[in-house]
Formats: C-alpha cells, sequence, structure tokens
C-alpha cells in the first residue's frame, strides 16, 4: 500500500474551529476581572502573602491546545488517500487479449576484417534467414544492427520485411570490432519484447574478437538474464574467436555455429532459420494483471475519539488541580 497523501474537504471549517477553541483556552486562563471586581475583599493577612499572578499548569494548557487542534481537524474533514494493488483473479486473466509478437534481431559485424566474401556472403545468408522467417511466422518483427567499433546501423524490430531486406543489401565493411554498443541497443528493444512475455531472439554473426569483451558480457548477461535466447555464428576458423561465440551461446541458452567459407556460412544460417523459426512458432503469452486502485478513507471519526479520550483525561486532571476527588 502506498500512501498518497492527506487532503480536508473542509479546511474553512477546520481553521475556524482552531481559532475559536484556541481562543476560549486562551481566555480561560485566568478568571475574569468582572468576578474580582464584584466579589473581591481584602483578607486581614494578605499583606504578608507574595502576590503571584495566576497561572495554570503547562501541561494543562497543552493538552488544552491538542484537545482544540484534533477538534479543528476533525471539522476540516480529512482524508487520507492511498493505493492497493489487486490480482486479477486466474479467470479474469484468461480473457485478456494479448497477441503473439516475438522479435528476432540480427547483429552482424561489418567491421574492415569482414570485407570480402565473408561481407557478401553474410548479406546473402541474412537474408535467407529474413525471408525464411519471415514466410513462417507472419507476426514476427525483424530489427537489424551492422556494427563494427560504433552501431553503423540499428532497424529496430519491425514487419516491414522489404525495408529490413533493403537495408541488408546496403551493409559495408569498414572500421574495428566492438560488441557493447550493438548488444545495449538489442537490450534497449527486446526489454520491452520480454516485459510482455513474447519471445526474443539474437542472431549474432562475427569473424573477430571484441576490444571490450569484459563491458559486452555484463550487457550479455543482463539479456540472457531477461530470457532472449542467442544464436552466434563465427566467420573463420580461429579458435579463440570460435571459444568466445560458443560462451555467448551458452550464456543464452542458444546454439553456436562456425563457418570458414561461403557455402558454409549459408548452410549455417539456414539452420538457425529453421530452429529459431519453431521456437518462433510456438510462443505461448502469459498474462498476470495487477489492478492498482486508489481509495480514500475519512480519518474525522479518529480525531473525534482521540480528541474525546483526551478531553477524559483533562477533565481528571483538572478535578485534581482543583482538589476533587475522582
Amino acid at each position: 500500500m502506498n500512501v498518497a497523501g492527506i487532503k480536508l474537504a473542509e479546511p474553512v471549517a477546520g481553521i475556524a474551529a482552531l481559532v475559536l477553541l484556541v481562543s476560549m483556552v486562551l481566555l480561560a486562563r485566568r478568571p475574569s476581572k468582572r468576578y474580582y471586581e464584584r466579589n473581591s475583599f481584602t483578607h486581614p493577612l494578605a499583606r504578608f502573602v507574595e502576590d503571584k499572578p495566576y497561572t495554570r499548569r503547562r501541561g494543562i494548557l497543552a493538552l488544552e491546545i491538542l484537545i482544540a487542534l484534533l477538534f479543528s481537524l476533525a471539522a476540516a474533514s480529512p482524508t487520507i488517500s492511498y493505493t492497493v494493488a489487486k490480482t486479477v483473479e486466474k479467470q479474469a486473466v484468461t480473457q485478456l487479449r494479448i497477441p503473439p509478437r516475438p522479435a528476432l534481431v540480427v547483429i552482424i559485424d561489418t567491421s574492415g576484417s569482414m570485407s570480402g566474401w565473408k561481407i557478401e556472403a553474410a548479406k546473402q545468408a541474412i537474408e535467407r534467414l529474413v525471408e525464411k522467417i519471415a514466410s513462417l511466422n507472419k507476426t514476427v518483427d525483424i530489427g537489424l544492427i551492422s556494427f563494427s567499433h560504433v552501431v553503423k546501423l540499428a532497424m529496430p524490430p519491425t514487419d516491414n520485411v522489404s525495408e529490413i531486406l533493403r537495408a541488408i543489401k546496403g551493409l559495408k565493411a569498414s572500421g574495428g570490432t566492438m560488441y557493447t554498443y550493438p548488444f545495449m541497443t538489442a537490450y534497449g528493444w527486446l526489454s520491452l519484447y520480454r516485459h510482455f512475455n513474447q519471445t526474443a531472439i539474437i542472431v549474432f554473426a562475427t569473424d573477430g574478437l571484441p576490444a571490450d569483451r569484459e563491458q559486452y558480457r555484463e550487457v550479455l548477461k543482463r539479456l540472457a538474464a531477461m530470457g532472449v535466447k542467442i544464436y552466434t555464428v563465427f566467420i573463420g576458423k580461429s579458435p579463440e574467436g570460435r571459444r568466445e561465440v560458443e560462451y555467448m551461446a551458452k550464456i543464452g541458452h542458444g546454439k553456436s555455429y562456425t563457418a570458414g567459407k561461403s557455402t558454409e556460412l549459408i548452410k549455417v544460417f539456414d539452420k538457425i532459420a529453421n530452429q529459431a523459426s519453431k521456437t518462433l512458432m510456438n510462443v505461448t503469452v502469459s498474462a498476470k494483471l495487477t489492478i492498482r486502485i486508489t481509495k480514500e478513507k475519512q480519518l474525522s471519526p479518529y480525531f473525534y475519539a482521540a480528541a474525546t479520550l483526551l478531553l477524559a483525561i483533562y477533565a481528571m486532571l483538572w478535578h485534581r488541580e482543583l482538589g476533587l476527588a475522582v
């Protein structure tokens, strides 16, 4: 429960009551001068008694002011606003209509080392992947990220397949190799899909080792913890590069592949298309609906009760001050 705040429905009435009651308390602090004038007399021993002003005990005075304050707050009709979270019953949740909308993001290394047959084969393989996925699942959103030492192209997941294919044809190789930026971009896109329990897949292809290994691995772990499945492809024969993409696939609960030539690369992407399509076709969207309701509670009865209790205590103390037995 979150308390939103307290508001006064009748602030003018509360202020008026406070002024009236506090005035009564202050006026009652000493006996009336008229009483002294009409009922005064001089005792023979009066001159031997020290003249002290009439005062009431500070505790009694503080109690009177507190009672006046409570009554004035009660008169102002205060209400407290608070929000409570309520989970909708299971049968109500099943009535929600959340259409499956899975997402697949292709991240392709277009650094300088990818020039030549690698970039051309990769473009052809990615085109086949996109066309196959789109033909098997009309509701899938496909995104594309091209990177080197920076993100060179970032197309958020979309159902516009022709736009993705057109962007793939324009990919060119240049620059260094850093993994952090493309993974961060994909994380920003796919977090929204995972928020609604939609399936999300990353297909990552590279021919080089990252210059930011420790940094990108932190983002990779966040993607995996979010439930994003990761398939990886290493283009080339470097054992260290193969181990790096195998690590990525292991963290992302996907599979890793190695392609040493163009024909192998196309076959690898065909395998990934088949595996990814099965995952994307078997989408189960679960929903849990939590509703936050704002409520108000009237506080006046509590203030009146507290003031009445203090008034009873005040009466007991006042009687004791006057020397009356209670």
